[in-house]
């Protein structure tokens, strides 16, 4: 009883029309009349309150987790297309420069590579080969 008074007089001083005295006054005689059922009731609703603000808060906390891990997985995803993009065009601009040509199924087959380890091997084959037909050998053999 003495927790409800309390809780009474913090609602009432948060109003200036509401009188903590007419507040509690009213809670004695409610209880006095239901014979105490009401604190069971009281709580059962403090209780499903407190549920519901804790799975709110939760919700919100879940959910910009799950904001900031797909941003991070975003950024990931992105850096990695980047780096194949670039090391495909690596490969392309080395071919055409050394040879003065780039035939479609050669350009075909570089983008279909997602191995940035294996477009660095092409890089390299694309500088040293002899030949168009050397790079294509060996491009046929990935």
């Amino acid at each position: 009883m003495r927790a409800l008074e309390a809780a009474l007089r913090y609602v009432a001083s948060a109003n200036d029309q509401v009188k903590a005295e007419d507040l509690i006054k009213n809670a004695k005689a409610v209880f006095h009349e239901k014979g105490g059922d009401i604190m069971p009731t009281l709580a059962e609703q403090w209780i499903e309150q407190g549920m519901q603000q804790g799975m709110q808060k939760g919700m919100e906390q879940g959910m910009q987790q799950g904001v900031e891990q797909g941003k991070k997985q975003g950024l990931h995803q992105g850096i990695q297309e980047g780096k194949l993009k670039g090391a495909r065009a690596m490969v392309a601009e080395a071919l055409r420069t050394r040879f003065n040509t780039l035939p479609a199924e050669i350009v075909e087959k570089i983008e279909e590579i997602d191995d940035v380890d294996v477009l660095t091997k092409l890089l390299r084959e694309a500088i040293d080969a002899r030949d168009m037909e050397k790079f294509k050998t060996v491009l046929g053999q990935i």
